[in-house]
């Protein structure tokens, strides 16, 4: 088979793309999925896409304006990859508000899976988010999205970047606020413990409220986390499940002029 200029030029514009998703979605982007493997990965999805999706219908026509296809392409990728990550990180954030009102954020380590320091609550956090997304089929759910992309930002379609940034900040909010929910219920226990621990200081200014808290503190909330993970779970499915919808909505953004 002999290969034209324009052929090669959309099979690199194709795995530009798909390479964008894999280095930002959840599970493609741990350190236990190596970068050889996400390219190897990436070349076979190119390789099976490069032969339903058409030609478009003009090329870069210079060097410099096809970088910045690839360029545009590698984003889009990533912006749908980062838009499901984005949950994964407001679990973490919500796992380590829960950490430091436990007293629990000292208590850090490398997680191999980042390659950066994680809390106990924050890291069992995840793993959960990280079950229940491939339990669902998340990753499928991605590579389905990935595919529909094509046909809603079909290569060289013009893309605006300004009403994604705005739906990314919006995002953001509700998603940090949805955290702010789920710790909820071990701050609120920690803020009464703190009340009731300064109540006994001004009665009894003997007790060593400081030290009895180091100990009370991280018994009630793990014992109030544990009694919360079954609404958790379920709260967190549906977030998944509506992650799809935020990912339709990206394509409309990327494709609608801003006004």
């Amino acid at each position: 088979m002999i290969l034209t200029l324009a052929q090669t030029e959309v099979f690199a514009l194709i795995l530009a793309r798909i390479l964008g998703l894999f280095f930002e979605a959840p599970v493609f982007n741990y350190k236990i999925f190596p970068v050889s493997a996400r390219i190897a990965v990436s070349l076979l999805i190119t390789y099976v896409l490069w032969f339903v999706i058409p030609m478009p219908k003009t090329m870069p026509d210079t060097t410099i304006t096809f970088g910045i296809a690839l360029i545009t392409e590698f984003a889009i990728g990533a912006l749908i990859g980062f838009i499901a990550r984005m949950l994964i990180i407001v679990i973490e954030v919500s796992g380590a508000l829960m950490d430091t009102q436990m007293g629990l954020s000292v208590a850090s380590a490398m997680d191999p899976q980042t390659g950066s320091q994680t809390t106990i609550i924050s890291t069992f956090y995840r793993n959960i988010a990280t079950v229940i997304f491939l339990i669902i089929n998340g990753h499928h759910m991605l590579l389905s999205a990935l595919n529909k992309s094509f046909k809603a930002l079909p290569l060289g379609h013009p893309v605006y970047f300004q009403n994604a940034a705005d739906q990314l900040t919006q995002l953001g909010v509700n998603l940090f606020a949805i955290g702010l929910q789920i710790a909820a219920p071990v701050i609120l226990t920690i803020f009464l413990m703190d009340f009731a621990f300064g109540m006994i200081s001004r009665v009894a200014p003997q007790v060593n409220v400081f030290m009895l808290g180091f100990q009370i503190k991280p018994v009630i909330g793990i014992f109030i986390f544990f009694a919360g993970i079954p609404l958790f779970v379920e709260k967190l499915s549906t977030l998944l499940i509506g992650t799809l919808e935020e990912i339709l909505k990206l394509f409309y953004n990327l494709s609608l002029p801003p006004t």
